[in-house]
């Protein structure tokens, strides 16, 4: 009797629990939902960026057919920036389109779709590339950053929760990877994929979106709290912060703003240091051609311009820098891939901040220039006659 007793007791205090649990969970999820609409949070960008974009990507990419299909894949150099006049002619894949008409047939045959995601990097490659083999491009234009080397970048844009719709098949080699070094780690990588594969691919986004709006409450309430008080504080504090960043990260040279120093080391150290094959982001880089590759997907990288003018000026190790880049063209290379370096092309007024992306209009027009760049070495990539896809 006892032990039934016992047993009852176990399965009520069970029952109870779980009814606190999920009424607590519901009423947290409620009110954050109700202070965040109330508060109006806008939406906030997450991770998912990556599987969103690479999802719209293919979408576009299946509704074009014919002629020689190119898949145009980059960071925010590829996106439209604010003031373009005309973003569907000033952009880069615009120009880059538009500089392929010169070439007559031959470049008119060439269709880009392209995809860009802010910081893409080669971890961030690594987790769409099937996406992008399975899309069935006649060949890959890919844009390299070469701050995309650097622990911070592959830190910040990791865009690790992406993983969970990794292919099965990429499993294995994604846990060979040094893919920790962005933070996804072996536990998260098959934590991702099961929530994926248990059905959560809707609700998991959403709740983090929702987590990424409550966090902007607290500024929200503070500067509530400012207005209703009548003072300044969090402005204040806001403005002091964002000036030392600015402090700290840039400098000011013929009155445009630019790196300084030791923010142009830190992104650049290891190419600086002489990159080394054992770098993480080259590593995965050396992945990513050759699955392309394996795929029977010609593959051209080419090396998005930095501001080397102004490198120089800082007393940057600009000779361990040009060594670095013959290390990526051999790595590049040596699986399969063309390889074309950009990285010194433009001149120092070519560049309109200190992240190094480009004027688009007026002189010099660095958008404009590099493009004419990049559809001479696709023309020269691309065979007058289109390959057919092979499947394997």
């Amino acid at each position: 009797m006892s032990a039934a007793n016992h047993a009852v007791r176990s399965l009520g205090r069970w029952l109870v629990f779980s009814i606190a649990f999920v009424s607590s969970a519901s009423a947290v999820w409620t009110l954050a939902r109700t202070s965040i609409d109330a508060a109006q949070i806008a939406e906030v960008t997450t991770s998912f960026a990556l599987h969103e974009n690479v999802v719209m990507f293919r979408k576009r990419f299946a509704d074009v057919h014919g002629k020689q299909h190119v898949a145009l894949l980059g960071d925010s150099t590829l996106l439209a920036a604010a003031g373009m006049k005309a973003p569907r002619k000033q952009a880069l894949p615009e120009r880059i389109a538009a500089a392929l008409h010169k070439y007559g047939e031959h470049g008119e045959q060439i269709e880009l779709s392209t995809l860009r995601v802010p910081g893409l990097g080669p971890a961030a490659m690594f987790l769409i590339s099937q996406e992008i083999i399975d899309a069935r491009p006649d060949r890959v234009v890919l844009s390299l950053n070469l701050r995309s080397f650097s622990y911070d970048a592959l830190r910040a844009f990791s865009y690790a929760e992406s993983a969970g719709w990794l292919a099965p098949s990429q499993l294995f080699e994604a846990l060979s990877l040094p893919l920790f070094h962005g933070g996804l780690t072996a536990d998260r990588l098959l934590f991702y994929r099961a929530l994926v594969t248990c059905g959560a691919e809707r609700t998991w986004p959403e709740v983090r979106r929702l987590q990424g709006r409550v966090f902007k409450l607290r500024e929200w309430l503070a500067t509530r709290a400012d207005s209703a008080f009548g003072i300044k504080a969090n402005e204040d504090m806001q403005s002091e912060l964002g000036l030392a960043r600015w402090v700290r990260q840039t400098t000011e040279v013929d009155k445009l703003a630019r790196q300084s120093s030791a923010a142009a080391e830190r992104s650049l150290r290891p190419l600086f240091r002489g990159l080394s094959l054992q770098n993480p982001g080259l590593r995965i880089l050396s992945t990513v051609i050759a699955r392309f590759t394996h795929a029977n997907i010609p593959i051209l990288v080419y090396t998005a311009p930095i501001n080397v003018d102004h490198l120089r000026k800082l007393g940057l190790p600009m000779r361990e820098l040009e060594r670095s880049l013959q290390t990526i063209a051999r790595t590049v290379r040596k699986q399969g891939g063309e390889f074309v370096d950009f990285h010194g092309v433009l001149p120092e007024r070519a560049f309109r901040d200190p992240g190094d992306h480009f004027t688009f209009d007026g002189q010099p027009n660095g958008t404009f220039r590099l493009a004419g760049h990049v559809a001479a070495a696709l023309v020269k990539s691309v065979p007058t006659e289109p390959a057919k896809y092979v499947v394997q």
